[in-house]
């Protein structure tokens, strides 16, 4: 993460992509975001922006505008806009798959959830005793993923500094499924993120129960603006966030690389109280 005068900027060289948060002077700022980008060979930018007051120059420099994040700037909403640096990057095959489900999704009813979970199985906050374990439940789950969570070091150093991460075991202590919530205590956020449940568990609600602990979690830190980020294609993961009341705002395309190809993400927020 380098710091270019009054802007945050974070190069992801695993996704091809770079991130700005709230430029204050995008006319003179794009320039170099664009050089940085074509530097470090990413595909991909995507501006967090507090203010649209300057989006119709932004449309004229290639930005599009994929969504938007509720109190992402401690309690004030980000519009995310991006910018393809190469044109593979911008074409997604799956957007019609991915319209119907997502249509589908928030055309029905909220699913009743049962806050009681099985005596079966049991969630708790995650220690580094569990990282092998941790490891081994993503190496099933996902051929790829967007961060190195097969590197034991960066989920020690992650769980023990900003990402709050629970996990839930089953009756012989198995860890089979896990969430985290990533804070970003500068701007008063957290990210619902790292969901992953072994096949054989799914359909149980243990996912929904992951995400409910967490959600207490940041209540008792006062962190209450949350957003997650989905794949578009799966229709589980966004059908929990919208039975836990999580709300659909747009869709990145090509966001990250998961499961072994370029993914589109949707975009998911929620305000606890």
């Amino acid at each position: 993460m380098n710091l270019l005068k009054t802007f945050e900027v974070t190069i992801d060289h695993t996704n091809k992509r770079l991130k700005a948060f709230d430029l204050e002077d995008s006319k003179s700022q794009i320039t170099i975001l664009e050089n940085i980008a074509k530097e470090e060979g990413l595909e991909k930018i995507i501006l967090f922006q507090k203010e649209l007051e300057e989006i119709n120059y932004l449309y004229d420099q290639g930005f599009i505008n994929e969504g938007k994040i509720d109190g992402f700037f401690d309690g004030e909403s980000a519009h995310l806009l991006s910018k393809y640096i190469t044109e593979e990057r911008q074409v997604s095959d799956n957007q019609q798959e991915e319209d119907e489900i997502i249509t589908t999704i928030l055309t029905q009813n909220k699913a009743i959830l049962d806050n009681q979970l099985s005596d079966s199985y049991n969630i708790r906050n995650a220690t580094d005793e569990d990282i092998p374990q941790i490891i081994e439940v993503f190496s099933k789950v996902f051929e790829t993923y967007p961060t190195p969570m097969n590197d034991e070091e960066y989920i020690k150093k992650a769980i023990n500094s900003n990402l709050d991460m629970a996990v839930v075991e089953n009756s012989q202590n198995a860890i089979v499924g896990l969430s985290s919530a990533e804070i970003d205590f500068t701007n008063n956020n957290a990210e619902i993120t790292d969901c992953a449940t072994l096949p054989s568990e799914r359909g149980k609600g243990l996912m929904n129960q992951l995400i409910q602990h967490l959600e207490d979690k940041m209540k008792q830190k006062d962190v209450v603006n949350l957003f997650s980020i989905a794949r578009a294609r799966s229709f589980g993961m966004n059908k929990v966030l919208y039975n836990l009341n999580y709300k659909y705002r747009g869709r990145l395309i090509n966001n990250v690389h998961i499961a072994g190809s370029w993914e589109n993400m949707n975009i998911w927020v929620k305000k606890i109280d």
